[in-house]
């Protein structure tokens, strides 16, 4: 199965926001995890230290961060409702996921099947 239509289907699943989720999602982003005495070092995508990987899937923040390192120069539209989060990012379909946070990381990633070709299949 393709890694990233897994990471899409892990994300879209999600009924909360997920480190391990984040962790892999930072990783296809550009995040590294260094080697260090004692606990590991992040780094960010463009070099700079990181605490650990970004919030993306529970806080609306961090997720923008994604869409600024995916898609800078694509519009993006979030809203939510009492049903939950939708996201839009480019000429991607709306996505509708439980938080906001989380469908604008499922959008991110949607979109980035979409520029490398990987069909996603509902």
């Amino acid at each position: 199965m393709n890694e990233l239509l897994d990471l899409l289907r892990s994300v879209i699943k999600l009924e909360k926001g997920n480190r391990i989720v984040d962790r892999r999602v930072a990783i296809l982003v550009g995040y590294r995890e260094e080697p260090s005495s004692g606990k590991p070092q992040w780094v960010d995508p463009e070099g700079g230290p990181a605490k650990s990987p970004p919030f993306f899937t529970s806080d609306i923040d961090n997720a923008m961060i994604l869409h600024r390192l995916i898609a800078p120069n694509e519009r993006v539209a979030v809203s939510w409702d009492e049903d939950g989060g939708y996201a839009k990012l480019g000429n991607t379909g709306p996505v509708s996921c439980k938080t906001p946070a989380i469908a604008l990381t499922a959008a991110c990633i949607a979109f980035l099947a979409k520029r490398t070709h990987t069909k996603i299949e509902n």
